[in-house]
């Protein structure tokens, strides 16, 4: 009896101890989001409507819009800093260039199109190769 008396103790002992509480190291208390392995949104549905997105505000039809990581203001901030850093590092899959610039590469084009068909016109030129002849005899 005496033996089941002792194990009923350390039994509640052992429940009667808390185990250790989790902290986090100062490298996991900056992340502010969990990282995924797998992405909830594909990559090019990404790069094409990242630029759009906004903090949501009450003028949008919300009843209410609590803010539980940071503050208004600092939602807004962190938000605007994503975005420009993803558009330093994403790939623009749908950029379609103006007009200014389609006409001035046409223009570019047509001036480089003269530019090589005088550089023609000149290595073809006759009194130039005979030139060129007479100076490698000398």
């Amino acid at each position: 009896e005496e033996a089941k008396e002792e194990a009923k103790e350390e039994a509640e002992e052992e429940q009667e101890e808390q185990p250790p509480k989790a902290e986090l190291t100062e490298e996991e208390a900056k992340v502010w989001h969990r990282p995924h392995a797998v992405y909830d949104l594909a990559h090019q549905a990404m790069s094409s409507s990242f630029a759009s997105f906004t903090v949501p505000d009450a003028t949008e039809g919300f009843d209410e819009v609590r803010f539980e990581w940071q503050d208004e203001a600092g939602s807004r901030a962190h938000l605007r800093k994503w975005v420009l850093e993803r558009k330093l590092t994403t790939r623009i899959e749908d950029l379609q260039p103006s007009e200014w610039f389609t006409s001035r590469l046409a223009e570019w084009q047509r001036v480089l199109q003269d530019w090589q068909l005088k550089q023609k016109e000149f290595r073809q030129d006759p009194s130039r190769s005979e030139a060129a002849k007479l100076r490698a005899r000398k």
